[in-house]
């Protein structure tokens, strides 16, 4: 299975600036950014696959809700999959 590559979610915050969006090389108006999450599974900030890096990608646009219900464990590995099934609660954060 091809490695997939999502957009990151940018978290506006009171501690946030200038300095995230930049380093990480995205181009963004949103101002004051104090979290960026790279994969995440929290209901109303899923990532969603931008990138897989085959010519006809199909699942260019899913969630990784909708990914994780369509490849199960030969995505997140089967013994992985097997003890939490669907469930998604990874948040991982710059």
């Amino acid at each position: 299975m091809k490695p997939y590559k999502f957009e990151p979610y940018l978290k506006t915050t009171i501690w946030g600036g200038d300095q995230i969006a930049p380093f990480k090389k995205i181009y963004t108006a949103q101002p004051n950014i104090g979290e960026s999450w790279e994969i995440s599974g929290v209901s109303g900030h899923e990532s969603v696959a931008i990138e897989r890096g085959i010519a006809d990608d199909v699942d260019v646009g899913l969630n990784l809700v909708q990914l994780i219900d369509k490849y199960k464990g030969k995505l997140v590995g089967e013994k992985v999959y097997k003890r939490f099934g669907n469930a998604t609660f990874l948040t991982a954060t710059m």
